[in-house]
């Protein structure tokens, strides 16, 4: 149920006599025609706006002369494929469309996940057993391609030309874009339950046109990895890219969540406005052996600077972090307690802002080992000549 990019008209039901089909799960004297449904067709095709107006009137409509299950789903089936149109614009720009059961019923229109929620939400009104079965749809795109978007901006992704990508433990997506500056990129990473799985994918920046888009699957399995991006700062709704299929064949031996982040690692595209005299430099991604880690970077001018750590779960703390401030440098220290993954966020005074202060520069770090010294450090701000 789900997956037509149009109405569909009803089809008589033909039993392949030359076939001797047998199944468990169907009773052996189960025998049907087209006239044995077609009543329960028209009721169906006849269904008036007026019962229309929820979930549970339609559903009593379309099961009231049924007189199995076996008919009543048949009506709820004759009646979405002739009144819920396929969302195609929706499906092939990457927009959201409407899923959720009484808002399909009221628009009319969805794709393959609004099909089933509202076939499946017919079935429980009327006490009917249905499982939902999630998936991804394969053979639509034989060829691996671009949103019009990417392709007007100059995005390509030079390391994946095929639009299914093998996973082996970890699998890393190169992504450039030469013809603008993109001023952020997001992704977003789904089980084949459509479940969010975020912290299993992570955007490093490389320099201002290239980024590598890390995927590290929990459990293998297949997954859908959307990639959203733009050249304008203040565009809160970012247009997608592209998509890939992602086959996770195996695993690491230990699963470490990244942080939440919403964006992608490393120098914000304002950094050198701000007076870091190098941001080219400082590496997106960084490892600590130790759990105390340090980073230094030069300025042009002296900034008005402070920092966080942010853990896994999107829990963050000052207690931590200091900076170590003079007047051509910056100096972030930092205490990790535990192994992991840890965000650290830069933030720094950018003149022309609306607000006072804003992220420089976000670092992605890998603490191999938790520190021997539990305390927390000053959170104070510590300028030297």
């Amino acid at each position: 149920m789900g997956c037509c990019f149009s109405k569909s008209t009803i089809q008589p039901v033909t039993v392949d006599q030359s076939q001797n089909f047998r199944s468990k799960y169907v009773s052996s004297d189960l025998k049907i025609t087209y006239n044995d449904l077609k009543s329960i067709d028209d009721h169906a095709l006849q269904t008036p706006k007026s019962a229309e107006n929820s979930i549970n009137e339609l559903a009593d409509y379309l099961a009231k002369p049924a007189k199995s299950e076996l008919e009543t789903i048949r009506s709820f089936y004759v009646w979405i494929c002739n009144n819920i149109s396929y969302n195609a614009t929706a499906f092939f720009s990457g927009t959201s469309a409407v899923t959720e059961p009484s808002g399909v019923l009221k628009s009319k229109s969805s794709v393959c996940e609004g099909y089933a929620r509202l076939f499946q939400a017919l079935c429980v009104a009327k006490n009917i057993k249905c499982q939902k079965i999630s998936g991804f749809s394969k053979g639509l795109f034989k060829n691996f391609e671009t949103t019009n978007v990417a392709r007007d901006w100059g995005v390509i992704f030079p390391s994946h030309q095929n639009e299914v990508v093998k996973v082996d433990r970890k699998a890393s997506i190169s992504m450039e874009s030469k013809q603008n500056t993109l001023t952020n990129v997001s992704v977003n990473l789904y089980g084949s339950s459509r479940e969010l799985c975020n912290e299993s994918v992570v955007i490093v920046k490389n320099n201002y046109s290239n980024y590598t888009i890390t995927i590290t699957p929990r459990k293998t399995g297949k997954y859908m990895l959307q990639i959203f991006g733009t050249i304008d700062k203040s565009q809160n709704v970012m247009p997608q890219l592209t998509e890939y299929l992602i086959e996770c064949m195996s695993i690491e031996d230990e699963f470490m969540s990244y942080p939440e982040h919403s964006g992608f690692y490393g120098p914000s595209t304002d950094c050198k406005l701000r007076g870091f005299a190098n941001p080219e430099s400082i590496s997106a991604f960084q490892i600590c052996q130790n759990g105390e880690f340090e980073l230094k970077t030069m300025t042009s001018k002296t900034l008005k600077c402070t920092a966080k750590i942010y853990e896994t779960d999107g829990s963050r703390s000052s207690d931590f972090v200091m900076i170590e401030q003079s007047n051509n440098s910056v100096c972030v220290k930092a205490r990790f307690i535990s192994k992991g993954y840890y965000k650290i966020t830069l933030f720094s005074e950018f003149e022309g802002s609306d607000t006072h202060i804003s992220e420089a520069m976000n670092i992605l770090v890998l603490n191999k080992k938790s520190s021997e010294n539990s305390n927390s450090i000053s959170s104070n701000i510590l300028h030297y000549n």
